[in-house]
Parts: C-alpha cells; structure tokens; sequence
C-alpha cells in the first residue's frame, strides 16, 4: 500500500515540475551537453522562434558566451522542405575554434532549430 501511495507521489511530482519547467522554457526539445551545459541540439517552441538577426544576441545571452566569441558564416543550404541551413564557424578574439561548428535551421526567415559544438569562452576550449 505504502510503496503504491510513495511511487504515485513520486510520479505526480516527476509530472507537475516537468509540467511546469515546459511552460517557461523557449524549447520543444533541448539536448544539453554535459560538459559545458550548452545545447548540442535545441527545437524552439512556435511561439519562441525569432529572427536570424535576433538568434546571436539571444544565443550569447541565454548560455552566457563571452562577448569576443563569433559567430562566422561558412555555408549556406536549402532542402527540399523549406528549410535553410546555415553553418557557423565560432571565433574568440578573431582566432576561428578548431572543430566549433553551430548550424542555424532556418523557415520563413525564422529560427527554428540549432544544434552543434560551440564554446562559451576561450577557457572552454
């Protein structure tokens, strides 16, 4: 009786943060990397999407990247669904990060996914 009471409890409580960590977050889906606590791939929620222009700013301000890291555009494609693809290559004071690539996923001119390796400052790297 007990054990059903406390994994009820455990369940409800597991459900109701859950619940509640969604209606605050930007995101549909967000795998972090345990490392450094950055995404490694994000889905942002309809509501939360923005602009290309908008995304850096918010980017460096949500995961608090230093002011001199990058972002430098490298190539640019288009699929069969809509979508653009953008790959950024990441600097910190001008010298490009080996392996730092951030891909920017792109519809009707908004952000609506990222996901790569990217660092928050040079003690990162």
């Amino acid at each position: 009786m007990y054990k059903k009471l406390l994994l009820s409890l455990i369940c409800y409580v597991f459900i109701f943060s859950s619940k509640a960590q969604e209606a605050t977050s930007p995101f549909e889906l967000n795998i972090l990397d345990s490392a450094t606590g950055n995404a490694r791939f994000a889905v942002f929620k309809e509501p939360h999407q923005m602009a290309e222009t908008r995304f850096f700013q918010w980017l460096k301000e949500h995961y608090a990247i230093d002011s001199k890291v990058t972002f430098e555009l490298i190539k640019e494609e288009q699929d069969e669904l809509g979508f653009t693809h953008k790959k950024y290559g990441q600097t910190i004071n001008e010298a490009d990060i080996f392996a730092a690539m951030l891909i920017v996923h792109l519809k009707n001119g908004l952000v609506e996914s990222f996901n790569g390796e990217y660092y928050k400052n040079a003690d990162n790297t």
